[in-house]
């Protein structure tokens, strides 16, 4: 019979990479997805005969592997801030990146440099950037397509304007001409 350490060595060579698949619109940065995660990782769970749990206890989020066959566990915990009761969102975003960052530690998994880091650096965006299909089209011979270009003439990004507008490629193709 297979000790915790030997299943857990086992299950992460399993896993592999964990690819940050969700984009946080404030932040202009990118998660993985707690619940997609926990989806993927079922059946290796269950091939290892290991029970996950993330109780919320004392003031801490858990994340705890235990071994079905002999009852030994391992765990990852992060104490919750202090928070009012008036704060109910705050609290369960806190939650579910602590669970996201405890899982994430308590199975050695290989990610990016978390979005956390970024956010230090940049604060978040008052308006997420809109979902392609509420962009606008970016039109030649339109006040939009002069301020375009203007923009490209003074060193901004092509990425930039496409956060804004969307462009077809023959349009794209003749914007980035200009600072060639």
């Amino acid at each position: 019979m297979k000790n915790i350490n030997q299943k857990l060595f086992e299950l992460q060579n399993e896993i592999g990479v964990v690819s940050k698949d969700e984009k946080n619109p404030f932040y202009d940065s990118q998660y993985f997805d707690i619940n997609k995660l926990i989806k993927e990782l079922k059946p290796l769970l269950k091939k290892y005969n290991l029970l996950l749990q993330q109780p919320i206890q004392e003031n801490e989020v858990i994340s705890k592997l235990i071994c079905l066959d002999n009852g030994d566990s391992r765990h990852s915990s992060l104490r919750l801030p202090e928070v009012t009761i008036q704060e109910p969102q705050k609290i369960g975003s806190c939650i579910t990146y602590y669970r996201r960052y405890t899982l994430q530690s308590l199975l050695a998994l290989e990610c990016e440099d978390d979005d956390g880091n970024k956010t230090v650096k940049n604060p978040p965006k008052k308006n997420p950037p809109k979902k392609e299909k509420e962009l606008k089209w970016l039109n030649v011979d339109t006040p939009e397509w002069k301020r375009a270009k203007e923009l490209l003439k003074s060193g901004d990004t092509i990425e930039k304007i496409e956060k804004h507008y969307r462009i077809s490629k023959a349009n794209k193709e003749e914007l980035l001409k200009i600072n060639k």
